[in-house]
């Protein structure tokens, strides 16, 4: 996987992804710690290797957005 936050470096980080039989997915992974919180993106960085897509086609790429919030605290 890839992660980049908004406008900053890309970073590279493990995780391991299961389609659903439509397409869509979730991931779990372990951001770094210098990792700032805010808009950011997570990519499937192998995605291309295995995905079908003609080549006078346009598809979407295994990509989503979230963000990135500071650990919460409990008392």
């Amino acid at each position: 996987m890839r992660v980049q936050p908004e406008g900053g470096p890309s970073h590279w980080v493990d995780g391991r992804v299961q389609p659903s039989s439509d397409g869509s997915f979730t991931v779990a992974m372990m951001l770094p710690p210098d990792m700032p919180t805010g808009p950011a993106l997570a990519s499937i960085v192998n995605w291309w290797e295995v995905a079908e897509c003609p080549d006078n086609a346009s598809c979407a790429a295994a990509e989503g957005s979230f963000e990135v919030v500071p650990p919460q605290i409990s008392d």
